[in-house]
């Protein structure tokens, strides 16, 4: 009964060194962990966050927002014209954007602070012609008057 208990023990570990070692080859040649998870998921684009908090701003502010774009495919995509909630927020680049075959994009935005005060939430939809839906990033903060701007401001 002993000798069955320890080998079980020893085959967990040897299990759990394995499965440790293909992890971290994995992140070594895709990434980081959230994207060693979105390449085992099937999944094409990557976007490194999907929510970006800009903090306070002071009315008519403008904030540069950056969201990188991972090709996770063997072939190359298109990154088409992204859709954002608002007219606030804008692209900073033409579009469409080729990404070739495991690398990145990054994909920089501006938002424009609103004159009216308090909290916000927009989003840009990122597309790209290997994947149905597109992706949705959020982006968050908070309109204060020019004082309290300047005292919160990050």
């Amino acid at each position: 009964m002993k000798s069955s208990f320890s080998w079980l023990l020893r085959s967990c570990l040897v299990a759990l060194i394995g499965l440790s070692l293909l992890f971290v080859v994995a992140t070594l040649v895709i990434g980081p962990p959230p994207k060693v998870l979105a390449k085992l998921n099937g999944e094409v684009v990557f976007v490194d966050h999907k929510s970006e908090d800009l903090g306070s701003l002071r009315p008519d502010e403008e904030r540069s927002i950056k969201f990188l774009v991972a090709n996770l495919s063997r072939n190359p995509i298109k990154i088409l014209q992204p859709k954002t909630s608002c007219s606030c927020t804008s692209a900073n680049l033409a579009f469409p954007i080729m990404v070739e075959p495991f690398s990145d994009k990054s994909l920089e935005f501006t938002f424009h602070a609103p004159e009216a005060l308090g909290s916000f939430i927009e989003y840009v939809e990122i597309n790209s012609d290997a994947r149905p839906n597109g992706i949705l990033c959020r982006i968050v903060g908070s309109v204060a008057p020019k004082s309290a701007a300047l005292l919160a401001s990050p």
